[in-house]
C-alpha cells in the first residue's frame, strides 16, 4: 500500500524532470517581438519605477505608460533587478510558472479524483506543446496556467470545506491572474460556473462565493484606478483597445476561432509553415475528445468539473480579438486531466487498461515529438550570437532604428522600434544614426499574411541608397539577413 501511494508522487517528479529536459536544449533561441515588448516594459520599470515602452517615440502614448495588465512587467522587472537582463533571465519566470502548473495539476487531480489521475495528468501536461512554447517565451501564458490551476485548487477546497480562507486565497490567485493578462479572466468565470454547479440557485447565499467574488474585484481596483488616473492613461488604454487587444467587432470572431483550432490541430500557420498540411496534432484532439466522452459516461461529476473549466476558457477566447493558438497553453492542465481521468476510469479490465495506456502514450509521444521538432527547427535562431554581432557593429550611446526583436540586444542604446515609429520621424526628428534593415518582420510582416511594414521598408531602402553606408551584414535563417547601415 505504501509503495502504491508513493508511485504517483514518483511520476510527478519524473514529469518535472521530463519537462526540464525538453525545455533546456536551445533555451535561448527564437526570440520574438512580443518578448522584447514585455522585457522593455519590465526593464524600464526596474530602472525608472514606471511601466512604459522605451522603444516607442514620445509621440506614442506607450512611451509614457504601458497600460497592459501590470503584473508581468512588475514581476519581470524584479527578476531583472536581482539577476540582470538577458534571454534566460527574461524566460525564467514563464519557465517556473509552467513548472509550477505541472505540480499543481497533480494536486488538482488528487483533490478532484485520486492520486493516479493527478500523477498521470502531471506527466501528460509536461509534454504539452503549447505549455512547452509558453515556458520558453516571455509572455504571461505560463503564469496564467499556474494561477488558473491554483485558483481551481483553492476554490474547490473552499467549497468542500466551506473555508473562507481558501475562498480568499482563490480570489487573490484569480485577481493576480487578471493582473498578468486579460486571459486571467478565465479563472473567475470558471469558478463562477463551479459555484453554480455546486450550489445552484442558492449560490448567492454562500459566503464562500461572495468572499471569492469580492476579493477578485478588490484585486482589480488598483488597475482600474491606474488606467483612469489621468488623461494620458485613459488615452493609452483607449489606443490599446483600438489596436484590437481587448475587444473586437462581432463579425469575424467565429472565423478567428476556426483559425485558432486549425493551428491547435497542427495544420501550421503563417508563423510556423509546415512541409505538409495535415492535422499533425489530430491524435491529441481525438484522445482528448474520447476522454470527454468516457468521463461523461463513467464519471459524471469529474466530467462537469473539468468541462466547466474548459467551457470558461473556450468561451473567453471567443470573446478575445487575438486568435493566436498560444492562448490554449493556459488550458493545458485541463486537457491533461481529462485524458488522465478517462484513462484511470476506463482501466477496469486488462483489455481496457491496455487501451487507456495506449491512448496516454499516443498523447504524450505526439507532443514530445512536436516539442523536439520545435526546438530543433529554431536551434539556429541564436539570439545571443546575433545580438553580439549587432552590438559589435553599433557603438554604445548611438541611436538605432529597427524591429522590436532586437531591443533586448541593444537595450543600452537609444532604440526606436519601427512598429510604432515612422521612418520620417526616426530620421528627421530623433536623428537616428544606425538602421537595422531586411529582418524577417520588415520583409514579411507580423506573420498573419499582411505586408505590415511595406511603407517603412520602401522608404528605408530608398534612403540608404544615397544617405547611408552599409557597415555589416548579419545573416540568420530565422531573423533574416540583417543589414546594418550608418547614416551619413
Amino acid at each position: 500500500m505504501n509503495r502504491e501511494s508513493g508511485l504517483p508522487r514518483l511520476l510527478v517528479v519524473l514529469a518535472c524532470l521530463l519537462f526540464i529536459v525538453q525545455e533546456l536544449p536551445w533555451f535561448q533561441t527564437r526570440w520574438i517581438e512580443d518578448e522584447s515588448s514585455y522585457s522593455d516594459a519590465a526593464w524600464t520599470f526596474s530602472r525608472e519605477g514606471r511601466i512604459r515602452m522605451s522603444m516607442y517615440p514620445p509621440t506614442d502614448s506607450g512611451s509614457v505608460v504601458d497600460v497592459r495588465p501590470p503584473a508581468m512587467p512588475i514581476a519581470l522587472g524584479a527578476v531583472f533587478k536581482v539577476i540582470g537582463i538577458g534571454v534566460w533571465q527574461a524566460r525564467l519566470l514563464p519557465l517556473l510558472g509552467a513548472l509550477g502548473a505541472i505540480i499543481l495539476t497533480w494536486m488538482l487531480g488528487l483533490r478532484l479524483a485520486e492520486p493516479w489521475i493527478g500523477a498521470i495528468a502531471a506527466l501528460l501536461v509536461a509534454t504539452d506543446n503549447m505549455l512547452f512554447v509558453a515556458a520558453r517565451t516571455v509572455r504571461p501564458e505560463g503564469m496564467i496556467a499556474f494561477l488558473l490551476t491554483l485558483t481551481s485548487l483553492l476554490f474547490y477546497d473552499a467549497m468542500q470545506r466551506n473555508s473562507w480562507i481558501m475562498a480568499f486565497g482563490a480570489g487573490v490567485a484569480a485577481g493576480i491572474a487578471m493582473n498578468f493578462h486579460i486571459n486571467g479572466a478565465i479563472a473567475p468565470i470558471a469558478m463562477g460556473l463551479w459555484a453554480l454547479y455546486e450550489y445552484g440557485v442558492n449560490v448567492w447565499r454562500k459566503p464562500v462565493a461572495w468572499i471569492f467574488a469580492v476579493t477578485v474585484a478588490l484585486c482589480l481596483v488598483p488597475y482600474v484606478l491606474w488606467i483612469n488616473s489621468d488623461a494620458i492613461h485613459k488615452q493609452a488604454y483607449q489606443e490599446m483597445q483600438a489596436l484590437g487587444t481587448v475587444v473586437q467587432q462581432a463579425s469575424g470572431k467565429l472565423a478567428g476561432e476556426v483559425m485558432r483550432y486549425r493551428d491547435f490541430l497542427g495544420f501550421g500557420n503563417q508563423k510556423l509553415p509546415l512541409p505538409i498540411q495535415v492535422p499533425l496534432r489530430g491524435p491529441i484532439v481525438l484522445v482528448t475528445l474520447a476522454g470527454v466522452g468516457v468521463l461523461f459516461v463513467y464519471k459524471r461529476m469529474l466530467f462537469w468539473r473539468l468541462g466547466l473549466l474548459l467551457a470558461a476558457a473556450m468561451g473567453w477566447w471567443l470573446y478575445l480579438a487575438n486568435k493566436n493558438v498560444r492562448y490554449t497553453a493556459v488550458a493545458a492542465p485541463v486537457f491533461a486531466l481529462i485524458v488522465a481521468g478517462a484513462a484511470v476510469v476506463l482501466s477496469t479490465t486488462p483489455a481496457r487498461r491496455r487501451l487507456a495506456i495506449a491512448a496516454c502514450v499516443i498523447y504524450a509521444l505526439n507532443q514530445i515529438g512536436g516539442n523536439v521538432f520545435l526546438a530543433w527547427r529554431f536551434h539556429r535562431a541564436d539570439y545571443n550570437q546575433v545580438g553580439a554581432e549587432l552590438r559589435a557593429a553599433i557603438p554604445e550611446g548611438e541611436t538605432v532604428y529597427g524591429a522590436n526583436t532586437f531591443w533586448l540586444a541593444l537595450h543600452d542604446r537609444r532604440y526606436y522600434s519601427y512598429d510604432r515609429t515612422t521612418f520620417d520621424y526616426a530620421i528627421n526628428t530623433v536623428k537616428t544614426r544606425y538602421l537595422i534593415l531586411n529582418d524577417r518582420v520588415m520583409l514579411s510582416g507580423s506573420g498573419f499574411g499582411n505586408d505590415d511594414f511595406k511603407d517603412v521598408r520602401e522608404k528605408a531602402i530608398e534612403f540608404v541608397r544615397t544617405h547611408a553606408d552599409k557597415i555589416a551584414v548579419i545573416p540568420n535563417p530565422f531573423y533574416g539577413d540583417l543589414e546594418v547601415y550608418n547614416v551619413r
